[in-house]
């Protein structure tokens, strides 16, 4: 399924439901993640590419959502 790093994101976004990718990376690497700012885009890559997440433009910011599927594959 998911690395570390993707299962962290996928949490994250199920608590938050929005969030700006920076906000992402400052929350991951604050949470003791040793991960890269490329690693942690990679891992967003993929799960955009699962179809766990999504990404927005709600105001002109682009944000990240988590979609249906994301959040069962979080519950399991």
């Amino acid at each position: 399924m998911a690395t570390d790093i993707e299962t962290k994101i996928l949490e994250k976004l199920f608590k938050s439901k929005l969030i700006t990718k920076q906000e992402l990376i400052d929350f991951l690497q604050g949470d003791g993640v040793r991960a890269s700012k490329s690693e942690i885009n990679s891992a967003i890559r993929n799960l955009l590419n699962m179809g766990y997440i999504n990404q927005i433009n709600p105001v002109g910011s682009s944000c990240l959502v988590i979609t249906q599927e994301g959040s069962k594959a979080i519950q399991k």
